[in-house]
């Protein structure tokens, strides 16, 4: 039932977290209601991450506080990736920081893009790995 829920209103479990993080008690709205507003906010959310250990939880808020700190160029290059875990996530931020980093000191320009240090071309403003 749940899940027929979610897909009716096609909600991911970033936009769950984001109604989470800014929901505010209002009006007549007592403390108890906004506490169950809360509660079933970050309900939705665990069941869109498919949370079912505290171990995947635990990767879940490390993971949205792990790109929430990341500038925003890292932060769409990771994002793009489409990372599954934290771990996953750092390994991205390092691969972006090791191609800007090799683009500053300098790279080889060819005729089909830029050649650079880590193995990997650039071409057209995107990365993908040299041959």
């Amino acid at each position: 039932m749940k899940k027929a829920i979610l897909t009716s209103y096609k909600l991911d479990a970033h936009l769950y977290l984001k109604q989470f993080h800014s929901m505010r008690r209002t009006g007549n709205l007592t403390y108890k209601m906004h506490l169950t507003n809360l509660s079933e906010t970050l309900r939705y959310y665990v069941d869109a991450k498919n949370i079912s250990s505290f171990d995947d939880l635990f990767d879940a808020f490390l993971m949205e506080q792990f790109l929430t700190s990341l500038n925003p160029d890292v932060r769409e290059f990771v994002l793009s990736k489409q990372p599954a875990n934290a771990k996953e996530c750092a390994v991205y931020a390092d691969l972006s920081f090791e191609v800007e980093r090799a683009v500053k000191m300098g790279n080889t320009q060819t005729s089909t893009g830029i050649h650079n240090q880590t193995g990997f071309q650039t071409q057209n403003g995107g990365t993908t790995a040299a041959d």
